[in-house]
């Protein structure tokens, strides 16, 4: 199906061209547009890592009960269709929604975060947190509490630990899930 698709793309009139390509990085229109997905993708990427590899950190650490039920909770966005998503979103983030400054009296007139590449980026975090979260839990969940305690016993903090210890060896699953979310 790939092949389908590319090779359309360099073939014209029965001969191998790149003239769409690079008629494509030419065009400044084309060029923004494909400047801002990377941006958007690149936040978006570094934005799911940070919020997620404490949160399954967390989730590997808590019983086996605890475990099941956060998971679930995480994966959720998931399980919710997409339009009602959006629709949960334009509410949230709509002139008159919950998030708005106005509601609050901290701004005069209501903020517009629709349409933007803040609300973008929202709704892709959103959806895609939960793909970095089950890499990583996956990941996390192989890594032995030995090791975390062997580290302190040697006189490291938890917080040099976790930075010495769990995140060198889930670098595997950060960057699965960052080739995932990305």
């Amino acid at each position: 199906p790939l092949l389908a698709f590319l090779l359309p793309t360099v073939f014209e009139g029965g001969a191998v061209t790149l003239s769409r390509y690079i008629a494509f990085f030419q065009d400044p229109y084309y060029i923004k547009i494909f400047v801002r997905t990377l941006r958007i993708a690149l936040v978006c990427t570094l934005v799911c890592m940070i919020l997620g590899i404490p949160t399954a950190y967390f989730i590997t650490r808590v019983s086996k009960k605890w475990r099941g039920i956060l998971m679930s909770v995480a994966l959720f966005p998931m399980l919710t269709n997409s339009v009602i998503r959006a629709f949960a979103w334009i509410n949230i983030l709509g002139k008159n929604g919950i998030v708005n400054l106005s509601a609050l009296h901290l701004v005069d007139q209501p903020l517009s975060m629709l349409y933007t590449e803040f609300s973008v980026l929202v709704g892709t975090i959103y959806l895609f947190l939960p793909l970095m979260i089950i890499t990583l839990v996956g990941v996390m969940e192989n890594i032995d509490n030995d090791m975390m305690e062997a580290a302190e016993s040697l006189g490291a903090s938890r917080l040099l630990s976790f930075f010495k210890v769990i995140l060198p060896m889930s670098i595997p699953g950060i960057i699965t899930g960052a080739v995932l979310v990305f």
